[in-house]
């Protein structure tokens, strides 16, 4: 029987959203990605009776990642390593990755990728910028032998002083010169005493301070990426805050990436632990099961990529030469100016961007520009799908980076 029923109305706007991109470098994409830990062991010990299953609950979860606006996934398996199954792991998710829709023309990957050279007495003498030069360059071949690129951003160190940055500026200053990056978390001891050795940075701070619109503008003026984190961590229920705090606040404050910890798997019962479990979506046991928050982010993104799509079409009308082409192009940029990011009402706010991309995709017609897609890597192919997921896995058995073309 019929318990009640809830009216809706659709309305479907005659146009694409394009990829979003970022305020302060409109050329530049905004990223978005997150403090995962999900692998092959999280999984398995939330229940996996099986392999096949273990991968059928991965690939939702990035499936279900990659719909909701998050177009990267924290790589959490070394690609360069001797251990096989860590290199197995990490070629399946990476083409598990690029099948669910997520993008691989840029990653984000452990810090174990470029710390073969760890593991030394205390007393032997300190590696220097050769040392890690050498290393990574190894590493970078590796990369571009097994998925066509090395623009990788690696993960090493987490909230540090200004000592701890100028004490491994060997292994950043080495690491950078052989064409790896690096993503780090903190505050102003980075973007002050390293941001010539740091390529993205998280903030630890809310989006929406003056602050953290200071630091991001930094960055910009470098071409450098910058996110935030923990204010508020990932998890609070409220749907309305999560689509501000990762949509138009970080994108009018000059942030270009979401970058937050973190996407969890955990209990459904939040009393369960100490710590609330910072997740957004629950694991089932075929698939993902959403939360309002979740939507929230996903709507954030949506957010973005209307400004994103009003900007470029009212910088195409105000370079047109057209005298009310270009003022309409102009009053669009005016209106997006004038939103106050931190209480203005979000659905009135893209109704309004909606109202201005319509009116300036009709003024400018033929000329508007075309949809921008999600870039992808075709150079990558782990192998045939239709191989069972055991199959694959013995005939990756043994394998390694080193000496494989």
């Amino acid at each position: 029987s019929t318990i009640a029923e809830i009216p809706v109305e659709i309305c479907v706007l005659p146009f694409e959203l394009p990829r979003p991109k970022t305020l302060a470098r409109p050329d530049e994409d905004y990223v978005n990605c997150s403090y995962s830990y999900i692998n092959f062991d999280l999984i398995s010990q939330w229940g996996s009776e099986s392999h096949e299953l273990m991968l059928k609950q991965y690939e939702a979860i990035l499936r279900d990642q990659a719909i909701h606006g998050q177009d990267m996934h924290w790589l959490r398996s070394a690609l360069y390593s001797s251990n096989s199954n860590e290199v197995y792991e990490a070629l399946w998710t990476l083409d598990a990755m690029k099948r669910m829709g997520m993008r691989s023309d840029i990653l984000v990957a452990p810090g174990a990728t470029t710390m073969r050279l760890w593991g030394r007495p205390k007393d032997a003498k300190p590696y220097t910028h050769h040392d890690f030069y050498t290393n990574a360059c190894d590493i970078v071949k590796a990369y571009d032998r097994t998925i066509g690129h090395h623009n990788v951003y690696v993960g090493f160190g987490d909230e540090p002083g200004p000592g701890w940055l100028r004490d491994n500026r060997p292994l950043f200053e080495g690491c950078q010169d052989a064409g790896l990056k690096f993503i780090l978390a903190g505050w102003n001891a980075i973007s002050d005493v390293n941001p010539h050795a740091m390529d993205w940075q998280n903030m630890g701070t809310f989006p929406e301070e003056e602050g953290a619109g200071r630091i991001a503008k930094k960055w910009n003026a470098l071409g450098k990426k910058c996110a935030w984190y923990g204010m508020l961590h990932v998890g609070p229920e409220n749907p309305v805050t999560n689509r501000r705090q990762y949509g138009l606040v970080p994108y009018f404050n000059g942030i270009s990436a979401n970058c937050n910890y973190a996407h969890h798997l955990g209990p459904y019962n939040d009393d369960s632990t100490t710590y609330r479990p910072m997740i957004f979506a629950y694991g089932t046991g075929d698939g993902v099961l959403d939360t309002i928050q979740w939507e929230g982010f996903r709507e954030g993104i949506d957010d973005i990529r209307y400004a994103t799509e009003l900007c470029r079409l009212a910088r195409q009308a105000d370079k047109s030469g057209d005298f009310e082409l270009g003022r309409l192009g102009r009053r669009a940029l005016m209106y997006l100016a004038s939103v106050k990011r931190d209480r203005d009402a979000l659905d009135a706010v893209r109704g309004e961007m909606a109202e201005y991309i319509l009116k300036l995709r009709a003024a400018l017609g033929k000329d508007a520009p075309g949809p921008l897609f999600q870039k992808r890597n075709d150079k990558f192919v782990f192998g045939s799908l239709e191989t069972p997921a055991r199959d694959v896995q013995r005939k990756w058995e043994g394998w390694t980076t080193e000496g494989n073309e």
